[in-house]
């Protein structure tokens, strides 16, 4: 199914062509289909939250966006949940709802979603593997290997157990799922543990390596 919500216009891109003289109608390939980060900085609707939240800078310096509860909620409360579908199983990525995970088990199953990110979604490869460093993350539980990226990203930043920490994620018969480890007020900023994330499969560091990128974990270290 074609998601024309989905697509934004490269602004600059068709401002660029406008000088040159070129119609409006050859600008219509320069659309773009939103990368997963930049659903969740957008906010669309149906990304597995079952409270209000919003995305926007964080407070802490340097992190970029953060999400935050719009709601009170207590302790022990489930505030998110995402099935988890391997890419082996995806053929376009127009068609991935927005409240999964996907589940890579080798690079070349991160090769594929580029591809297919590149070809139906107009995106830049620079830009789509900058946005998987920043996102992929394992989940240790699903054959003890594979690297996962929620589809809209949780665009959470890393809080340090019995201290910035308010809510934990794991796996439930194919699900993710997020728990509130302590009460949360409305206004207070969505926070994990990222060393939850470790190890990251091997096969995902040597991709960002080869990419000259850094994963997640090992930005957070540095």
């Amino acid at each position: 199914m074609f998601l024309l919500t989905q697509y934004k216009a490269a602004t600059p891109q068709i401002l660029n062509f406008a000088k040159r003289g070129i119609g409006t109608e050859s600008t219509h390939a320069l659309q773009t289909f939103r990368l997963p980060s930049q659903r969740a900085a957008d906010n669309v609707p149906g990304q597995g939250w079952k409270i209000p939240t919003v995305v926007k800078p964080s407070k802490i310096p340097g992190a970029g966006n953060g999400r935050f509860a719009c709601t009170d909620v207590e302790k022990g409360s489930q505030i998110v949940f995402k099935p988890i579908i391997p890419m082996a199983n995806i053929s376009s990525v127009l068609s991935v709802p927005n409240n999964v995970y996907i589940l890579f088990k080798n690079s070349g199953e991160v090769d594929k979603f580029i591809d297919l990110y590149q070809k139906e979604g107009n995106q830049h490869r620079k830009d789509i593997i900058e946005c998987l460093a920043h996102f992929i993350g394992p989940m240790g539980t699903v054959d003890g290997v594979g690297a996962t990226l929620s589809f809209s990203t949780l665009t959470v930043n890393h809080g340090d157990p019995g201290c910035g920490e308010n809510f934990r994620l794991f796996l439930d018969d194919g699900v993710v799922v997020g728990e509130t480890v302590k009460d949360i007020k409305k206004g207070d900023e969505l926070l994990n543990d990222y060393r939850n994330f470790e190890p990251i499969p091997e096969f995902w560091l040597n991709y960002c390596k080869k990419e000259g990128v850094k994963d997640v974990i090992t930005n957070m270290k540095e």
